[in-house]
């Protein structure tokens, strides 16, 4: 019944009935008392979705530190493994503040640790990425220092590749990007798709807004020489990073301008550009 009514309130939101500021507050409440496991993977999936597609720079500026804090808590105070662990990688993946980030950046180096969860290689990798994001001077130094530190071989080809989506420099990525556009590139697929959602990660929205139409110009050769669940997973990446309403111009021109394109393609796009459209909505209304 109560997965039914996270439902039901997540639709509300996306009507516009319940601002997201207040989804993020029903989410920090219904933590303190649900104790079903997939309850809690639901809010804090829902949790983390609003913070990073629905909520302004500012509105999440303002949240960050309630937000870690009650995270922090109940990964702390938590019974189980699997519970600890759901904790830690929403907390891992909304980290903000200053103290935020050197807590995570503590536990990247092994200085901290949390009591009863034992992080592994692909943990570490993450962490590394998600500091790396937040776009602060050392993220060169944590990039490189975590390539030297991967042991599996295929894991430390996939870090080298993605690195430069992670770069501080626009001009790398800029250049990552044009090397994806290649076919030869974009041989492993799963590759491309972490790399391209962290070129368009909410915190480098607004930069990557250019690659927006260069991306569904390309969406037909992906179709031709990809996998088929490629198109969609890559225009997923590439859009799910955005709410504003110049990057739903950016999509709503694309389209009027190719009005004979793909059906199948078109869906696509307009599935992956759903959140971008309602939350850009949102948000002018809030302005």
């Amino acid at each position: 019944l109560r997965g039914i009514i996270w439902l039901n309130l997540w639709d509300d939101m996306l009507y516009g009935n319940i601002e997201p500021i207040d989804m993020i507050d029903l989410c920090i409440n219904a933590l303190e008392t649900e104790n079903d496991i997939l309850n809690t993977q639901r809010i804090l999936g829902r949790l983390n979705s609003t913070f990073w597609n629905f909520l302004s720079d500012e509105q999440r500026k303002e949240k960050a530190d309630e937000l870690e804090s009650t995270l922090k808590r109940h990964m702390n105070e938590a019974t189980t493994v699997t519970n600890r662990s759901m904790y830690f990688r929403s907390l891992r993946s909304i980290v903000l503040s200053e103290n935020g980030y050197n807590w995570l950046k503590s536990i990247w180096m092994k200085v901290d640790s949390i009591k009863g969860l034992t992080l592994s290689e692909r943990d570490y990798i993450t962490i590394a990425s998600e500091l790396a994001l937040r776009g602060k001077d050392d993220n060169q130094k944590i990039l490189t220092a975590q390539l030297d530190r991967i042991s599996n071989p295929d894991r430390k080809a996939r870090f080298e590749f993605i690195i430069p989506s992670l770069s501080n420099d626009s001009n790398v990525r800029d250049n990552f990007f044009e090397l994806i556009k290649k076919e030869e590139n974009r041989e492993v697929e799963p590759w491309v798709q972490s790399a391209v959602s962290y070129l368009h990660h909410p915190l480098r929205s607004k930069e990557a807004e250019k690659y927006i139409r260069p991306s569904l110009e390309l969406l037909e050769e992906i179709q031709r020489t990809g996998d088929i669940f490629f198109p969609a997973r890559f225009i997923n990446a590439t859009l799910s990073g955005h709410q504003s309403a110049s990057a739903r111009k950016i999509v709503n021109q694309f389209l009027d301008d190719y009005p004979n394109y793909s059906p199948p393609l078109k869906l696509k796009i307009l599935q992956a550009a759903d959140n971008l459209f309602r939350a850009s909505i949102i948000t002018e209304k809030d302005n």
